[in-house]
């Protein structure tokens, strides 16, 4: 006799629960899944990776520093110190020195107007020196 409950029982349960069921093979859903709660969570804003809005260069690479002052590195053509402390570039007058993922690049804007470019590939970086200016403040540049 207790068998004869049990069976209806479990039927029932299954019935309510909405667990799939086999029919004929296909799996399907409980009649009650359009009265489910929803399980779908539409994706939401999306945010980009800091290393995606930065400005990439296909030969220099990711630009890592700007407005940097001086930097002090190890690469080919500026071997390190004979003490083993690391050379280094210091920003001149009327010139800006940014870092990449491959080069430090130094632009050097001279009276005339031109502005000429240099490379100089690295291997190790050391000490970097940034100047920041807070936003609404003028800086002046040196005239000659």
């Amino acid at each position: 006799m207790k068998a004869f409950w049990q069976l209806p029982c479990v039927v029932a349960l299954v019935l309510i629960a909405g667990v799939l069921i086999a029919d004929d093979g296909q799996t399907v859903p409980s009649p009650y899944y359009l009265q489910d709660d929803i399980q779908y969570f539409p994706a939401g804003p999306e945010t980009k990776l800091a290393t995606a809005s930065r400005p990439r260069n296909a030969a220099l690479g990711d630009l890592l520093f700007t407005d940097v002052v001086s930097v002090y590195f190890v690469g080919p053509g500026h071997p390190a110190n004979p003490d083993g402390s690391l050379g280094g570039l210091v920003l001149g007058d009327y010139a800006q020195m940014k870092i990449y993922e491959r080069y430090i690049v130094r632009e050097i804007t001279h009276s005339n107007g031109e502005t000429f470019r240099e490379l100089h590939p690295y291997e190790t970086l050391g000490k970097i020196e940034q100047r920041f200016v807070a936003p609404g403040v003028k800086t002046k540049r040196k005239e000659d």
